[in-house]
């Protein structure tokens, strides 16, 4: 039998900044895609979107993680409608076999 350790899952926003550089820490945000230099703080813009709302500022690197949520949300759902069609259809062959097959 093999040793192998269980993967943990380990954030991208996991390090300690304190042991790390300015240009370090700049550095990594900018690997997980943070715009670094370019925060907006635009609510008090009167900017506004094609509905009207004011525009908000964004992280690239979250809108990634809420499309990759989105897909696994929908996945998730293929396979339960699948589980639940599997699910009739057994409690169906269920109820035959107790009647004696088809009677």
């Amino acid at each position: 039998m093999t040793d192998k350790k269980k993967y943990q899952y380990k954030s991208p926003f996991d390090f300690d900044v304190s042991k790390m550089t300015v240009e370090q820490v700049e550095q990594r945000l900018r690997d997980q895609g943070f715009p670094v230099g370019h925060w907006t703080d635009n609510y008090d813009q009167k900017t506004t979107d094609e509905k009207g709302e004011p525009k908000k500022a964004s992280i690239p690197t979250f809108e990634f993680y809420a499309e990759m949520l989105g897909q696994i949300r929908d996945i998730c759902q293929d396979q339960v409608k699948h589980d639940v069609r599997e699910i009739d259809n057994l409690n169906y062959q269920l109820r035959r076999l107790k009647r004696g097959g088809g009677q």
